[in-house]
């Protein structure tokens, strides 16, 4: 197809040039469009995902600190998923290396604690005190959950700063 131009006159032509150009300049601001448009939206989707990540991540910590063992093993299970996501950083992993640490650290302790009360409860049958050989009114003052709520108080400490840290980024 071969177009011959040289019949047309000048204002013809100028406006034929001038619809060329406007028709390339549109079909650019299209290419542009969607170009933003899939880059803001990949954008959009990863913050919505890391948000997402977020709300799992604090339901996880929650179940890691259950008093209850099954709790605490689905929250630790969880937090292996977690970290294996695609747009999980280096600093996310590092914490969730550190809080698997205390994790673990506090299931040694509760371990060693109920081994040290099984055999303590042996030897304190019949004495009328409890395990660790207190009257059952010092067995039941509030420090005798410290060590948890202490625990407990650091991993919440832990999550506040990745929370502040994570708002000072974003």
């Amino acid at each position: 197809m071969n177009f011959d131009f040289s019949h047309w006159d000048d204002a013809a032509l100028a406006t034929f040039v001038a619809a060329l150009v406007a028709g390339g300049v549109a079909l650019l601001t299209l290419i542009v469009t969607v170009i933003v448009g899939i880059v803001s939206s990949s954008k959009i989707n990863n913050l919505t995902r890391r948000e997402q990540w977020w709300t799992r991540w604090s339901w996880t910590i929650e179940k890691s600190l259950s008093q209850h063992r099954y709790e605490r093993e689905i929250g630790q299970s969880m937090m292996d998923a977690l970290v294996t996501r695609p747009w999980v950083t280096e600093d996310d992993k590092v914490m969730a290396k550190t809080i698997a640490a205390g994790i673990v650290k506090m299931e040694e302790a509760f371990a060693a604690a109920a081994t040290a009360e099984a055999q303590a409860g042996h030897r304190a049958q019949g004495t009328g005190r409890d395990a660790d050989g207190r009257a059952e009114q010092e067995a039941a003052s509030p420090s005798a959950s410290a060590p948890r709520r202490t625990f407990q108080s650091a991993m919440q400490g832990v999550v506040r700063r990745f929370n502040r840290e994570r708002r000072t980024h974003d």
